[in-house]
C-alpha cells in the first residue's frame, strides 16, 4: 500500500449503494472496467495523494455518490457556489459590453 494514498471521497464515506455501480469513466483511470468500490480500493492502495491520477479521480467522484452527487469544479461544492461560478463570467462579459458601448 502507498503511505500517503489517494482518498476517493475526501471527508466522507462513499454511499453503500454506489459500491457495486459500474462506471465507464473510471475505466480510463484504473485501466479496467471498475465499480466505484473497485476504484476506491485501487486508489487507496496504489495511487499517491499528490498524483495527477488522484486529482482526476477526485474530479469524477460525484458519479459514485461522493459530494452528494454534485460535480465539484474548482472546489464549488454546493449548488450556490456552482451558480456563482457559472454566472460570474456572464455578468463580467455583460459589464464589459456595456463599458464598450459607453
Amino acid at each position: 500500500p502507498v503511505e500517503n494514498h489517494c482518498v476517493f471521497c475526501p471527508g466522507e464515506a462513499m454511499p453503500d449503494e454506489f459500491l457495486t455501480k459500474v462506471v465507464q469513466e473510471l475505466e480510463t483511470l484504473v485501466g479496467f472496467t471498475a465499480t466505484c468500490g473497485d476504484a476506491e480500493a485501487y486508489l487507496q492502495y496504489q495511487i499517491p495523494m499528490d498524483s495527477k491520477t488522484c486529482l482526476l479521480a477526485q474530479g469524477h467522484n460525484h458519479v459514485c455518490g461522493c459530494n452528494d452527487g454534485l460535480f465539484s469544479y474548482l472546489d464549488a461544492d454546493t449548488r450556490t457556489k456552482q451558480a456563482v461560478m457559472a454566472w460570474a463570467p456572464r455578468i463580467s462579459a455583460l459589464l464589459s459590453m456595456i463599458g464598450s458601448i459607453l
